[in-house]
């Protein structure tokens, strides 16, 4: 992100203001997300997906010079992952009997999420499709990680609440 931002224009100091402003609007979501996802006024799915998507969005408004558009969607994605965490591991430890074991499964799954995006983000900054390294892997990374969330909607045996 900041080599991003810097090579858009952006100051050292500007580019570090967004990142703590993306930052706060993380945190600051965390805290209502678990009691807005057990009202049902979210569906973890679906925000997923949108998050996953404004992280494309933001590769393309890099690559076509889009300023408003990538701070934008880089907002938008702070906001909407902020969301996902807190519900997420309430959601998988509210029903099990064995809630250690529950929250450490969330937390294997967290890192082996972050190792599959960072080894395909390495490659797709090797292979040339015609967009600057750096947009060729996020939108590698984020295109293989919408293809399992895709994917875990079909296997997923329980009741899908989209």
């Amino acid at each position: 992100m900041p080599v991003i931002l810097i090579d858009m224009g952006f100051t050292q100091s500007d580019t570090g203001l967004i990142i703590t402003v993306g930052s706060i609007l993380n945190t600051v979501m965390q805290k209502p997300s678990s009691k807005l996802s057990q009202k049902k006024w979210f569906s973890m799915k679906i925000i997923n997906m949108i998050a996953l998507l404004s992280v494309v969005f933001f590769g393309f408004s890099y690559e076509m010079g889009y300023v408003i558009l990538l701070l934008a969607t880089y907002m938008g994605y702070n906001t909407l992952a902020g969301l996902l965490p807190t519900a997420q591991l309430s959601e998988v430890t509210e029903n099990s009997i064995e809630k250690g074991s529950s929250a450490g499964g969330f937390g294997i799954a967290l890192s082996i999420n972050r190792l599959i995006a960072s080894n395909v983000a390495s490659l797709g900054g090797l292979i040339d499709i015609g967009f600057s390294p750096i947009v060729a892997s996020i939108e590698l990374a984020t295109g293989v990680l919408l293809g399992i969330s895709i994917l875990s909607f079909f296997i997923n045996n329980k009741k899908v609440r989209l």
